[in-house]
């Protein structure tokens, strides 16, 4: 009989965040299982265009889209106010400052982030709000570089 195999770390559902769990405990040495219930990889992000929105991006930066830790939390202040713990001042900052640093994680690994200019904040008039948005994207792949992977990405129907 053949030895069980073992992980460090079952990660459960392949949509954006399963697949960044899984690719930052691999990144950290460990042996990661990632099961998904569907037939193909990619779970609802797969579906929505994986869009990221995040205050005070490098990508952003790069791009000259002026904004700032503040400005971000301004913003939150103006659309959200007080939710209560669910958005409490703590989980923004958090966000904010953590979401920086899984952006330099990322690219880090090599996934290419391109800063959508012009997919506005919701509600870009109020207080934080930016007209030229906060919104990121993966860079595009060409298909014949995931090889033996692309049939099983989760795909919008019509997709070719």
């Amino acid at each position: 009989m053949a030895e069980p195999e073992t992980y460090d770390f079952l990660i459960v559902g392949s949509g954006g965040g399963g697949l960044a769990a899984a690719l930052s405990a691999a990144a950290g040495g460990a042996r990661v299982l990632v099961l998904e219930k569907g037939d193909r990889v990619g779970g609802s992000t797969a579906m929505s265009g994986g869009v990221l929105w995040l205050p005070h991006s490098q990508p952003a930066e790069r791009s000259g889209a002026a904004d700032s830790f503040d400005e971000g939390m301004r913003y939150f202040e103006s659309v959200v106010g007080d939710a209560g713990p669910a958005s409490s001042i703590a989980r923004r900052t958090a966000f904010l400052q953590q979401g920086r640093a899984l952006l330099d994680f990322l690219e880090s690994e090599g996934l290419g982030l391109l800063f959508c200019d012009g997919y506005s904040d919701y509600y870009d008039e109020r207080p934080g709000g930016k007209a030229r948005g906060r919104v990121l994207k993966a860079a595009m792949l060409p298909s014949k570089e995931l090889g033996d992977w692309y049939p099983k990405l989760r795909q919008f129907e019509g997709w070719t």
